[in-house]
């Protein structure tokens, strides 16, 4: 699936917010995604960040007119990046088709999804409304990067206005908080503009 998005990013609390637009790349049969995003304003939009997971590796990477800044890999990156797919199992047409991601319902409103990776196994829990619209994403331990690695932080992903996109019900906005101890973090807001299914070629 090829998702457009466009929204709003903070890098700590307090901050001013980053406006972006995005696209993401999600395969629906391997755990595996790549999301591309440009910020600032009007058309010149000099600052990008890639997050993907590939080939079993998870990276972050963040370039200024086209010259690297940053690159984060590694085990942590790695699960981290794992448990960002399975939350976004929401966008998927059918989210169960994945072979590589293991389901155990919990209820009839809420199942865990966990997959492997090279930083240990991933697990995320999704709460479901009326028929399996997954209504919320929650890890108790997703890595959260800080100056000298990384620590365990509670992670959510709330999903709302759910309706048709591409001939596919699905979510149409979301936001992403850490929970932290002086309080939730919302970090990361932003609306689906566009989804549609791709081959790969």
């Amino acid at each position: 699936m090829r998702l457009r998005q466009r929204g709003l990013m903070w890098t700590r609390p307090g901050s001013r917010p980053m406006r972006f637009i995005a696209e993401q790349q999600m395969d629906a049969g391997r755990v595996a995604f790549r999301w591309r995003a440009r910020f600032g304003a009007g058309p010149m939009r000099p600052f990008s960040v890639t997050d993907a997971y590939e080939d079993g590796a998870g990276r972050l990477e963040g370039r200024l007119a086209g010259v690297r800044l940053f690159r984060s890999t590694g085990p942590d990156i790695d699960r981290g990046q794992v448990m960002r797919y399975l939350a976004e199992l929401a966008w998927l047409p059918d989210p169960r088709a994945n072979r590589e991601v293991r389901w155990t319902d919990l209820g009839p409103d809420a199942a865990e999804v966990a997959a492997d990776s090279a930083g240990g196994r991933a697990a995320v829990r999704l709460h479901l409304g009326a028929g399996g619209d997954v209504l919320e994403a929650y890890a108790p331990d997703r890595p959260r990067s800080v100056d000298d690695g990384s620590v365990p932080t509670p992670w959510r992903g709330v999903f709302s206005d759910h309706g048709e996109l591409g001939g596919v019900r699905v979510p149409r906005r979301a936001e992403v908080s850490w929970e932290l101890p002086a309080g939730r973090f919302t970090y990361w807001r932003a609306e689906i503009t566009a989804l549609e299914a791709i081959t790969a070629g």
